[in-house]
This record gives C-alpha cells, structure tokens and sequence, in this order.
C-alpha cells in the first residue's frame, strides 16, 4: 500500500473474517494467526480504499502441517586395546 493510504485491513481466512489492523505507513500486519488449522488455508487481505486510493484484495496459500518431532540415539562403544 502506498505509505499516504489510511483505514483497515480486513484479514480472513477461507473467507471469514478473523482480524481487523490499522494501517500505519501503509502496513497492515497482524502478529499471530495460530488459530490456523492444518491443511491449506487461503488467507486474504482486503483493503477498502480511502479517499485518494482505490481498493485491493491480495491473497495466498499457507499450508500449515503438523510434523511430530522425532528422536535418534546414537550409541558409540569402544573397547580398550
């Protein structure tokens, strides 16, 4: 967004609505969006416009997974000689 844009950014994931931010410097940015569930969601950023500049709607994919940590051992021996 150019840095003179003012107003909000609605943010929804698969279409829903989730969060609200205020744009400083034309940024819009929300710290968490934890509450995604796993698999693909489409998450959307829509701007209304304000009195000098027009709307816009970017979206993208996030995938998020869930990889279960996983543990190796390794055991070294040594004889004596």
């Amino acid at each position: 967004m150019p840095t003179g844009a003012t107003g909000k950014v609605v943010f929804k994931t698969n279409g829903v609505a989730f969060d609200t931010g205020s744009l400083t410097s034309g940024l819009a940015t929300r710290a968490t969006m934890a509450a995604l569930a796993y698999g693909e969601t489409t998450v959307t950023a829509e701007y209304a416009g304000d009195g000098n500049y027009a709307g816009s709607t970017k979206s993208f994919v996030q995938t998020l997974t869930n990889h279960p940590p996983t543990a190796s051992v390794m055991l070294i021996t040594r004889t004596r000689t």
